[in-house]
């Protein structure tokens, strides 16, 4: 299999000079654990009490 290829295949011409290049990594902070990294992108309720709310109309969705 050709990696360079499957690389460059879809990529741009203005990105064919730096595709190959390393990723560069941060000298003044640490790697951030991946279990940490996953808790930034955890759901969270945006609506305080919409949840509730729902359930409320849900029981009676006549309600106000």
């Amino acid at each position: 299999m050709n990696t360079e290829k499957n690389l460059t295949g879809n990529v741009p011409e203005k990105y064919k000079d730096i595709i190959h290049l390393p990723r560069p990594v941060s000298n003044r902070r640490a790697h951030m654990p991946i279990p940490d990294r996953a808790k930034i992108f955890s759901p969270f309720a945006a609506l305080k009490g919409y949840e509730e709310e729902l359930e409320k109309t849900q029981e009676n969705p006549f309600l106000p």
